[in-house]
């Protein structure tokens, strides 16, 4: 068991590092870089969101198909 938690870390280690290179040697344009950035922020604060919120001011014929917000007919 410990042999094989050794391999796959080394593995994950050399794959980084091969990874880390090859971005290294890549040029991204900055509208790219930018629109990473704003991706990365929103799926790790995806929890955060507060989309209950948004969704609860809509007008209730958008959301017809949520359960949620039936009048139970």
């Amino acid at each position: 068991m410990k042999l094989q938690f050794a391999i796959a870390a080394f593995l994950i280690l050399l794959g980084s590092v091969e990874l880390l290179e090859w971005l290294k040697a890549r040029s991204f344009p900055f509208p790219v870089l930018v629109l990473g950035g704003v991706l990365l922020s929103v799926v790790s604060n995806y929890g955060k969101l507060p989309i209950d919120r948004v969704l609860a001011r809509l007008p209730h014929g958008l959301m017809a198909d949520d359960p949620s917000t039936s009048d139970g007919e």
